[in-house]
């Protein structure tokens, strides 16, 4: 009887040809998304850990290939998953029909600003690239002239935040750190549609009268050219 697979690639190989290639695409565009990321079997399921923490998995099943990145990007991004097969916190599909790069990019990204919210400030900052920079201002003796600027790029999810408006790097970083904290934030908050309402009557009222003023004026410049 042979026993559970230990990696990725030897659960890859008990596939078909087809679903072994559609996962093998989504294995790619998320290592290429989380390059830091540890390959894991996680209860028999193909995933992806950053410290310590599962990030994302994926799987097959008789019919189906499948991505589990939790239910908050599923949420978020319900408008682009039409037609797929959605469950609390997984997505099927078939192999013929696959989930494309930028689609899975995004829920990845949701999933990681998801993670990164949640770190301190030590972890976050693990997390980003930083660079110094000369902030910008007035002239005169007063002007900045040291690197006190800072600028965060956050690697998993691209995320750019610069600051420079304080006189000393350590506040300059500590604020950026906020505005990226104030960024994830923002990117789990499911945008719901606005939905179209008729004008009221007080509205539409102003529309008559506003209509009707630009009618006299176009009427009295015709005149003025007679």
């Amino acid at each position: 009887m042979q026993g559970k697979p230990n990696t990725i690639d030897e659960f890859l190989g008990t596939l078909d040809a087809e679903k072994r290639e559609a996962l093998e695409r989504v294995r790619h565009y998320i290592r290429a998304l989380l390059p830091a990321a540890e390959e894991c079997m996680s209860y028999g399921v193909p995933g992806f850990r950053l410290e310590g923490r599962l990030v994302i998995s994926f799987g097959a099943g008789a019919r189906h290939c499948a991505l589990y990145p939790g239910a908050r990007p599923i949420e978020l991004l319900a408008s682009e998953l039409k037609g797929f097969e959605l469950a609390k916190g997984t997505i099927r599909f078939a192999p013929e029909k696959p989930l494309s790069e930028a689609l899975v990019r995004r829920l990845v990204s949701i999933r990681i600003a998801e993670r990164a919210a949640s770190l301190d400030d030590r972890k976050l900052l693990a997390e980003c690239d930083v660079e110094t920079l000369i902030a910008s201002g007035p002239g005169g003796q007063h002007r900045n002239k040291t690197e006190s600027g800072v600028r965060l790029t956050h690697r998993p999810t691209g995320l750019a935040i610069k600051a420079t408006e304080r006189r000393s790097q350590y506040e300059n970083r500590q604020v950026a750190l906020e505005r990226l904290r104030e960024k994830l934030e923002a990117m789990l908050v499911v945008k719901r549609a606005r939905k179209a309402t008729a004008p009221s009557k007080a509205q539409r009222r102003h529309r008559v009268e506003a209509k009707r003023r630009q009618g006299d004026k176009k009427r009295a410049r015709k005149e003025l050219g007679d």
